[in-house]
């Protein structure tokens, strides 16, 4: 009842710019990239401020620009035997988000990921046993409205979060057994939406 359809809504059209550099040698490779997105008759829930019905339509024109940084360090490279640290790699993604959309409000397309950071760290354990620990933080920009005991609530910004992932392997010739946790700290987040994401989870093979 709060939502109205669009039977004539139209392809929405974006025009993408991209540049970067990459740097590799024997250890070590390296990039940093920019990019800029103009989007043009994007789909969206828009209504007036007064209206208490949303409507889809092509309305908002949204440029988006980001940086994206990537490093990778692999210490296996080095000519001394086998290190204890095999590999570090760190990346990093910001974005940020304009629209032209004059008076009118809008329900999602403002909704994005404005940072995220990801480092990974893989190690040797015993033997021919390893760990990949893995660390995310993100920082999404927008709102969401709560819905509590089966009852849409208030409107909240989305806050940020951090998730600890840990793999735990074994190589030998062509054979290779791991078990891997997922969110290990039990993190309560929103990925985007009201959908509460998953806690703990884990697998092996």
């Amino acid at each position: 009842p709060t939502n109205l359809g669009n039977p004539n809504l139209k392809p929405e059209e974006a025009t993408s710019y991209e540049a970067g550099l990459k740097w590799k040698n024997v250890m070590v490779e390296s990039s940093l990239s920019s990019f800029y997105r103009r989007g043009e008759n994007l789909i969206d829930w828009v209504k007036l401020p007064n209206e208490s019905i949303w409507q889809s339509t092509n309305h908002t024109l949204i440029h988006t620009f980001g940086i994206e940084l990537h490093s990778k360090f692999d210490f296996t490279k080095l000519e001394k035997g086998n290190p204890f640290v095999r590999s570090i790699q760190f990346d990093y993604t910001y974005i940020d988000q304009s629209k032209e959309s004059g008076e009118k409000l809008s329900y999602y397309a403002m909704d994005f990921l404005k940072h995220r950071l990801d480092l990974g760290i893989e190690h040797k354990i015993v033997g021919s046993f390893s760990a990949n620990w893995h660390v995310s933080m993100q920082d999404r920009n927008g709102t969401y409205t709560e819905f509590v005991n089966g009852n849409f609530g208030n409107e909240v910004d989305y806050k940020p979060f951090a998730l600890l992932d840990l793999k735990i392997q074994w190589k030998h010739n062509s054979w290779l057994a791991f078990v891997s946790g997922n969110n290990l700290l039990a993190t309560k987040y929103f990925d985007i939406s009201n959908v509460e994401q998953p806690g703990s989870w884990f697998r092996m093979g």
